[in-house]
């Protein structure tokens, strides 16, 4: 703009409505250019204008203020400005203005502690960002005194090779853009015509002026006119600012107040809308939250009764371990006492078989011992009878060998007698131990089968039986029981008598 009919406050409303659509967006407004050459801009409308920018966080690539009087306090509040603004300032148009090398100075500090200093080109297809290149600082008629002695004091306040200034006499050439890897100092400012200030304006027209004195009063002149056309504008621009405002103006901010009056019941409801739905969710989240819990619960029980089956099942396990090992310990035990019995029928029927052998040749050697004792009895008889006839009227010597034969048959027969009866007690107390050896068989194989128990009595039977052969072989040992003799038989007679 090149005049501010409204003010400041007309301009600030332009550029929000300018960048309404940015800012509505959730996004960073930045202006290309902000041209304010030569509209009358002072010190406050400056200060006013940079102050309410930064509060719009509004930044700007290209700022030109150039033909107002703007002095040191205005670059002030442009270096606030441009301290908050993230966007790097690529230009900067400060051209006959009133600004001294304080100004300048406090400007180039800002600019060389800012972080996006020196700026760059626009980034390449790819994403990179682009090269970078020096700001270009217009800073022309002024009231910098020693422009050469300011550049050399601010070079030697860096680090070598941090600060790069560039002043040119005329307009260019400036520097070319950095190259890819090359170091970038903090401050890198492109300086044109920097020392045509108004102090060096005025020593050639001095010079001039002592050939010609009407030169200088017209120059003079024109600088008075240039000044109170200067002043002129600024009381114009102050008391249309302070007086007057369009009345698009007007319209545009009642407008913009009814919408937000309209946007304020929307918001409310939207606010109450989000509120519910806010604490609809919450309900939601506790409700899944309580069901996690219950499942998460319910997963816990069904582990516990999982584990309970499994320590049942082991527990059952160990139980049927420890009968199915008592069976077996039973088993074993069983089988080694019924193994015991057995060895011990078989040890009593061994003992047994031995008996009945020493039984069966002991009454074979009786019989035949018998049968000879029958052969020699007979024969004696014979013999006797055959002398008894012959010695019928005996003598004494026959009579006494006849008494002494008889003696010696009654003591055989005696000793015949009790040898029977020692065989009989013999046989007794062999069929009393086989009696006990059954019985603790029996006891011994209660728990076997009754195959067992019928054998047992088998044996007892054929024990029984032996007894009674042994019994009556004993008696036929004996032999047939003599006749009784006849009455006056006696010893030493003669039978005939």
């Amino acid at each position: 703009r090149r005049s501010l009919a409204d003010g400041v406050d007309g301009l600030l409303n332009e550029i929000r409505h300018a960048t309404a659509a940015q800012t509505q967006q959730g996004g960073k407004a930045c202006l290309e250019l902000l041209d304010l050459a030569g509209a009358g801009l002072d010190d406050t409308g400056a200060a006013k204008l940079f102050d309410v920018l930064t509060r719009l966080q509004i930044a700007s690539r290209r700022v030109v203020l150039s033909g107002n009087a703007l002095g040191d306090s205005a670059v002030t509040a442009l270096s606030g400005y441009l301290w908050h603004c993230p966007e790097p300032l690529w230009e900067l148009g400060l051209a006959d203005n009133l600004v001294t090398d304080k100004g300048v100075e406090e400007l180039l500090r800002c600019l060389y502690n800012h972080p996006n200093h020196p700026p760059r080109l626009p980034s390449t297809p790819g994403g990179a960002s682009g090269p970078a290149f020096p700001l270009r600082f217009d800073a022309r008629g002024n009231f910098v005194e020693d422009a050469d002695g300011m550049i050399r004091r601010i070079e030697s306040a860096g680090v070598a090779g941090a600060v790069q200034l560039c002043p040119t006499p005329g307009d260019g050439p400036a520097p070319p853009p950095a190259e890819a890897g090359q170091r970038l100092p903090y401050l890198w400012v492109f300086l044109p015509r920097l020392a045509e200030q108004r102090k060096a304006q005025r020593e050639p027209e001095n010079r001039r002026e002592k050939g010609s004195r009407k030169e200088k009063e017209k120059e003079k002149e024109k600088e008075k006119d240039r000044d109170k056309a200067r002043e002129a504008s600024k009381a114009k621009s102050a008391k249309e600012a302070k007086e007057k405002k369009s009345s698009k103006d007007k319209a545009k901010d009642k407008k913009d107040k009814e919408r937000e009056k309209k946007r304020e019941p929307s918001r409310e409801k939207e606010t109450v809308k989000q509120k519910g739905k806010d604490r609809a969710k919450d309900k939601e989240k506790k409700k899944d939250g309580e069901k996690d819990k219950e499942k998460s619960r319910r997963k816990d029980k069904e582990k516990e009764k999982e584990r309970e089956r499994e320590r049942e099942k082991e527990r059952e396990k160990e139980k049927a371990e420890k009968l199915a090992a008592e069976k077996l310990a039973a088993e074993q035990a069983a089988a080694a006492e019924a193994a015991a019995a057995a060895a011990k029928l078989a040890a009593a029927q061994a003992e047994a078989a031995a008996a009945a052998k020493a039984k069966s040749s002991g009454d074979k050697r009786r019989r035949s011992k018998s049968a000879s004792r029958k052969r020699r009895g007979g024969d004696g008889e014979k013999k006797g009878r055959k002398e008894k006839r012959r010695r019928r009227s005996g003598s004494r010597s026959g009579s006494q060998s006849g008494s002494r034969g008889k003696s010696r048959k009654a003591s055989r027969g005696r000793s015949r007698s009790s040898s029977s009866r020692a065989s009989s007690r013999a046989a007794e107390r062999r069929g009393s131990r086989s009696r006990d050896r059954s019985k603790a068989a029996k006891r011994g194989a209660s728990s076997s089968s009754r195959s067992k128990s019928s054998s047992a009595r088998s044996r007892k039977s054929r024990g029984k039986r032996r007894k009674r052969q042994e019994q009556e072989g004993d008696k036929e040992a004996d032999g047939p029981s003599c006749p009784p003799l006849p009455a006056g038989w006696e010893q030493g007679q003669d039978p005939a008598s």
